[in-house]
This record gives C-alpha cells, structure tokens and sequence, in this order.
C-alpha cells in the first residue's frame, strides 16, 4: 500500500536548516519528514503553493517533490483512503 503525504498552503514549508521552537524539539518536521520518506512514503508539495511563498527549489528537504493540483487529484481519485486535516 503506497501512502502519500501533499503539503498545501503553508504546509509546504518543509525546507532545510528550520530550527524548531525552543520546548518543542522533538517537533522537528524536517526530520519527521525524512522519517517517512525513509519509510517509503512520497511527500509532495503543490508547487503553486511553494512558489506564492518564495521557496526555491533547491531549499527543500531532500526527497520531497514538487506537484500539482492535478497530481493530487489523481492521487485522490486512485486512493482507497484519503485524509485530510
């Protein structure tokens, strides 16, 4: 079973060299990211929502890929399960 996490709006800030809020360490995104991505789940960012907030490319966590509206649709409609929050 494939799961895929797509970042939207201001959940796509998941860049290189954030440091997490002093008391909440162990909230550290960046490495829960990578946590999954070793795990074999896809992390994918709407690229629109990237480039409204001025993030270049080359700042985000290594292994996360740019999408589309239309690639998180067809991940949608080809999905037995979606979640959203």
């Amino acid at each position: 079973m494939g799961v895929t996490i797509f970042l939207m709006d201001d959940g796509v800030f998941v860049k290189k060299g954030q440091e997490p809020v002093d008391g909440l360490r162990e909230l550290d995104m960046a490495t829960k990211f990578k946590e999954l991505m070793e795990m074999g789940i896809e992390v994918v960012i709407c690229g629109t929502c990237q480039k409204a907030r001025g993030l270049q490319e080359a700042e985000l966590i290594e292994g996360v890929k740019l999408g589309s509206m239309m690639d998180m649709a067809k991940s949608v409609k080809g999905s037995k399960a979606t979640l959203t929050f």
